[in-house]
C-alpha cells in the first residue's frame, strides 16, 4: 500500500511529507486499510499543508538528518570503511552499500544511531502537534504515521548515502588538487615526502636495506602516486583507496606533473618515468648492489663499482675491437678443428695400413700354421742299420706347435677387429670435426659481418671495477632490460678474482647470465632473455641438478675443479671430458647452427627438446601496473 501511495505522490520530499500528513488525518478506516487511492491534492492544500508547524518541524528534521548522515558516512567512509570483496564494473554508491552491509556489524553505530534519531524526533513531533492541537491520538494516527515516517526516514537514508559518497569524492577532489600544485617543484615535493631531488634519491637509496619497488610511467602512475602520498599522510580506508580515489583521479582525468623523471614516493618506491643517462648513471651502481644483494649471500658481494653509460658511438668503437678479439678467437678454434681432421685423417690411414697388415699376417698364419704342422709330423730320420723311421717330435708336440700357431691367428683377428672398430670412430669422428670446422668457418663469417650491429648484450666488465652499460632506449619500457645488464656486469664485477683464475666461458657467461635473469625475475618481477639463449637453457638444467649452495660458492669463487666433479658426478665420469669441446664452441654458435648441439648436451642431462625459436634472444616490456 505504501508503495501504490508514493507511486500517486513522486513529488519532492516536502511535497512527500505533506501528502503523508493528509493521508493520515483522513478517516481511521482508510488509514488502517491504507487505501489511499482516493488521496487528491490540490494547489490550495498544498500550500495550506506546508504552513503546519509540525510538517515544517519534519522537514527540519529530514534537512537535519542529510546534514549529520553525509557529514558522518562521508567522513568514516574516507578513514574506516573497508573496500567490499567484489567491486567489478560497480558505481561507487552501490559498492558503498555493499561495503556498509558486508561491515556492519562494525559500524552500525554510524549508520543505525542517525536513522533511529530522525525517526524518534518524528514521532515525538507528532505527538507534540496532536497535544498543541488538543486532538485525542487515535491507534490509526499513530500506526500510519510511524509507518510512512519509517519509510521516509529510509529514503532519507538512502539519499544520505548517496550525497555522502558524493561528499567524499568532493574532499578527495581536493585533496587530489592540493596534491597536484605541490608535485610542480621539488620544495614542495619534500612536504609531501617525495624525494626527488638526484643526489638526495642516491643518498636515500644507499640507505635502502633492500631494492626499491620500481614503479614506470604506466596508465595507472598518476594513481599510483596520488595512493602513496595520501596512504602516507593518514589512515585512509581501503574504500577510499580503491574505489572513491581511483574514481576521483578518473573524473577529474588528472595528469600530475613531477619534479623529475627518477623519484622516490614515501613509500620507498622508485618512481622511474625515462630513462635518462646522467640519473640512470649515477643510480645504478647502488640498484645493482640492492638487486644482487637481495638474491645472494652479502659476503659474496663487492662493494659498488664505478657504472659508466656509454655513448652509441663508444660502444660500437669498442664492440668493433671486441668483434675482432672474436674472429681471432674463433680462428684459434678453427685450426684446433683443422688439426684434429689432420690427425684424424692420420689416424684413419694408420688404422687401414693395421688392418691390412693383420690380414696378411692372418692369411701367412693360416698357411704356416698346416705347413708346419705337417712339417712336424714327418720331420725324422730313418736308422742305417736298421731301416727304422725314427720322428723328431712327438704327437703332443707337434700339437702344442699348431695351438701356437691357433693363438697367433686369433691375435690377428682380435687385433683387424679392434682396428676396423678404431677405424669407424675415427671416420665418424672426422665428420663432426668436419662438420664443426664448417660451423666455425660459417660463424666467423657471420660475426665478421656484425661489426656495425649491437648485440643483445650491451654490457661490458672492464676488471677490476668498471662496468659501462649501454643505454638503447629512454623508454621506462626498458626498465628490466636495463638492470638485467646492469646485474649482468655487476655479478662479474663481484665475482672477479682475477685474470688467471676463472671459469671456462661457457659457465663464466652462463651462470652470469642464469643468476642475471633470476635475479631481475625476483626483484622487478619481469622475466628476461636478452643475452646468451644456447647456454642458458643448459646452465637451468645443470642449475636445477647440482646443490644451490655449492654452486653460488663455485662461480664466486672460480673454483673449476669442483664444478667438473660434480659435473661427472651426477652425468657419468667423462661427461665433462666429452663435453668439453662443444661447451668451448657454443658461444659462438647461434640459431639453427646451435641447436643440434645443444639439444645433444640437453638430452646428456635429462633437459627437454629445444627448438630454433628458443635459442634467440628477446627483449621483455617492463609493466609495473602488474607487479
Amino acid at each position: 500500500m505504501v508503495a501504490t501511495f508514493s507511486g500517486k505522490l513522486g513529488f519532492l520530499n516536502r511535497q512527500i511529507s505533506i501528502a503523508f500528513h493528509k493521508a493520515f488525518l483522513m478517516r481511521a478506516r482508510n488509514v488502517r486499510n491504507f487505501d489511499l487511492s482516493g488521496v487528491k491534492l490540490e494547489k490550495d492544500e498544498i500550500v495550506s499543508l506546508s504552513k503546519r508547524k509540525e510538517y515544517q518541524f519534519f522537514l527540519f528534521v529530514a534537512i537535519g538528518y542529510l546534514l549529520v548522515h553525509t557529514y558522518i558516512s562521508g567522513h568514516y567512509t574516507i578513514n574506516i570503511l573497508n573496500a567490499p570483496q567484489s567491486t567489478d564494473n560497480q558505481p561507487s554508491f552501490v559498492l558503498y552499500l555493499l561495503a556498509v552491509l558486508q561491515q556492519l556489524s562494525g559500524i552500525w553505530e554510524y549508520e543505525l544511531i542517525p536513522v533511529i534519531a530522525a525517526f524518534t524526533i518524528s514521532l515525538v513531533l507528532f505527538f507534540l502537534s496532536l497535544k498543541n492541537k488538543r486532538r485525542v491520538m487515535r491507534k490509526g494516527d499513530l500506526v500510519g504515521y510511524a509507518t510512512v515516517t519509517l519509510f521516509a526516514v529510509l529514503l532519507l537514508y538512502v539519499v544520505g548515502s548517496f550525497t555522502a559518497v558524493q561528499y567524499a569524492k568532493y574532499l578527495a577532489y581536493g585533496n587530489i588538487d592540493s596534491i597536484s600544485s605541490k608535485l610542480n617543484n621539488s620544495n614542495d615535493a619534500k612536504s609531501l615526502k617525495i624525494i626527488a631531488d638526484d643526489k638526495e634519491v642516491l643518498d636515500a637509496l644507499k640507505k635502502a636495506s633492500g631494492m626499491p619497488k620500481i614503479i614506470g610511467n604506466s596508465d595507472k602512475l598518476n594513481e599510483t602516486i596520488l595512493l602513496a602520498v595520501i596512504s602516507d599522510q593518514s589512515n585512509r580506508s581501503s574504500f577510499y583507496k580503491q574505489i572513491l580515489l581511483p574514481s576521483a583521479i578518473s573524473d577529474k582525468k588528472v595528469n600530475l606533473k613531477t619534479p623529475s623523471d627518477v623519484f622516490l614516493l614515501p613509500d620507498g618506491s622508485l618512481v622511474i618515468r625515462e630513462l635518462k643517462k646522467d640519473t640512470i648513471e649515477s643510480i645504478s651502481p647502488t640498484l645493482g648492489r640492492l638487486m644482487v644483494r637481495g638474491y645472494f649471500d652479502p659476503k659474496y658481494i663487492k662493494e659498488e663499482p664505478q657504472i659508466l653509460v656509454m655513448g652509441r658511438q663508444e660502444y660500437l668503437k669498442f664492440r668493433e675491437d671486441q668483434i675482432n678479439e672474436q674472429l681471432a678467437e674463433i680462428g684459434k678454434y678453427i685450426t684446433n678443428a683443422q688439426s684434429l681432421i689432420n690427425s684424424t685423417y692420420a689416424n684413419i690411414n694408420e688404422d687401414k695400413q693395421k688392418i691390412e697388415s693383420n690380414k696378411t699376417g692372418l692369411s701367412n698364419s693360416v698357411t704356416s700354421k698346416e705347413s708346419d704342422y705337417n712339417n712336424c709330423k714327418t720331420a725324422g730320420y730313418t736308422s742305417y742299420y736298421f731301416g727304422t723311421f725314427y720322428r723328431y717330435y712327438t704327437d703332443s708336440e707337434c700339437d702344442a706347435r699348431r695351438a701356437q700357431w691357433d693363438q697367433i691367428i686369433a691375435g690377428f683377428q682380435k687385433n683387424i677387429t679392434d682396428w676396423e672398430q678404431s677405424l669407424k670412430i675415427d671416420q665418424y669422428n672426422l665428420g663432426e670435426y668436419q662438420k664443426t670446422k664448417d660451423l666455425l668457418v660459417k660463424y666467423r663469417d657471420l660475426v665478421a659481418t656484425q661489426k656495425d650491429n649491437a648485440p643483445g648484450e650491451l654490457g661490458i666488465f672492464e676488471s677490476p671495477d668498471k662496468i659501462k652499460v649501454v643505454l638503447e632506449s629512454t623508454s621506462d619500457k626498458a626498465i628490466a632490460d636495463y638492470f638485467a645488464i646492469v646485474v649482468h656486469e655487476y655479478l662479474h664485477y663481484s665475482s672477479y678474482v682475477s685474470e688467471e683464475r676463472s671459469l671456462p666461458q661457457f659457465f663464466e657467461e652462463g651462470l652470469t647470465e642464469y643468476y642475471s635473469r633470476q635475479i631481475v625475475t625476483d626483484q622487478i618481477k619481469t622475466e628476461t632473455s636478452i643475452g646468451y639463449p644456447t647456454i642458458v637453457p643448459i646452465i637451468k638444467k645443470i642449475a636445477q641438478d647440482l646443490p644451490k649452495d655449492e654452486l653460488e660458492r663455485i662461480y664466486f669463487t672460480k673454483d673449476e675443479k669442483t664444478l667438473i666433479g660434480l659435473l661427472n658426478q651426477k652425468y657419468g665420469d667423462s661427461f665433462y671430458k666429452d663435453s668439453e669441446y662443444y661447451f668451448q664452441i657454443i658461444p659462438f654458435l647461434s640459431g639453427p647452427d646451435a641447436l643440434e648441439i645443444v639439444n645433444n648436451i640437453l638430452f646428456k642431462i635429462g633437459g627437454p627438446k629445444l627448438t630454433e625459436q628458443d635459442l634467440y634472444s628477446s627483449f621483455s616490456s617492463f609493466d609495473s601496473t602488474s607487479k
